[in-house]
């Protein structure tokens, strides 16, 4: 089983961005074509509710995991379903659950607030496989 978790703007993300989150996923599924795949998001607005779109496309079990403040969520169709949490406390639970991350940010250079630069700093500390697509298409990091 092959867990991706996401994390992106709620602004969502840039048609560079998804035209290269696509690729790098359907890259991942020809490299391991015999695995089940697993995608974990924060379903909010935006960029995870584009995340999720892509993961129904190859078929994937979605697995949500709400905020507590649900103003800006997304309430995508899911095949399971964590209780809400607060944000970070969220975003730390999927960093926790997954094999590898995919961020989608909004800004091209880390900044010092927002969730998805600090969701993506809890997954440098997990020392889980990033990948970040930057709103030009450009990626850092890379998955084994």
């Amino acid at each position: 089983m092959i867990r991706v978790g996401f994390t992106g703007t709620r602004f969502g993300a840039t048609e560079i961005q998804l035209a290269r989150m696509r690729r790098l996923l359907d890259d991942l599924m020809a490299r391991s074509p015999d695995a089940e795949f697993t995608a974990h998001h924060g379903d909010c607005v935006g960029a995870d509710a584009q995340f999720h779109v892509l993961a129904r496309e190859r078929k994937w079990t979605v697995v949500v995991h709400p905020p507590v403040d649900d103003s800006d969520r997304a309430r995508c169709e899911h095949d399971e379903l964590r209780d809400p949490l607060t944000h970070m406390k969220r975003n730390k639970a999927i960093v926790t659950e997954v094999s590898l991350m995919l961020a989608a940010p909004r800004d091209m250079t880390e900044q010092e607030h927002g969730g998805t630069w600090k969701t993506i700093g809890m997954a440098r500390k997990a020392k889980k496989p990033l990948v970040i697509v930057f709103p030009d298409g450009s990626t850092q990091g890379e998955w084994p």
